[in-house]
């Protein structure tokens, strides 16, 4: 039974490296600031900036910054709890905006898609 607690590649380990504060960096590839688009694709705006925050007790919060077309600016914030899964993050809102599932990589970052972008954060 010692065996397992030896394993160096333990969902525990990772669940300790995924905790952290990320910036989003990028949006589609594209430095920020980025095009924003809905669900069907279409141009709303520009992400300005945004960023998470996953911490110990297996919660987060994430906040992504934008300008629309219009002019007009906002912020579209999002908190809830997270699991760990291999290298798979599951973001569960407890804000009514869903579940999100992200990917962590290079130990220091975490990319998720969300209406149809793919946003890449680093910590």
């Amino acid at each position: 039974s010692g065996v397992a607690a030896c394993s160096s590649d333990s969902s525990t380990d990772v669940n300790a490296s995924v905790v952290g504060v990320y910036t989003l960096t990028t949006v589609d590839g594209v430095a920020l600031p980025a095009p924003a688009k809905d669900a069907t694709g279409a141009l709303l705006g520009k992400i300005t900036s945004g960023g998470a925050v996953l911490t110990d007790a297996k919660t987060f919060t994430s906040s992504v910054n934008y300008t629309l077309t219009n002019g007009v600016t906002g912020s579209s914030p999002d908190a809830g709890t997270y699991a760990v899964s291999g290298s798979t993050v599951t973001l569960t809102s407890t804000t009514g905006n869903g579940n999100t599932i992200a990917t962590f990589s290079g130990g220091n970052t975490l990319t998720a898609t969300a209406n149809q972008q793919v946003y890449v954060l680093k910590k």
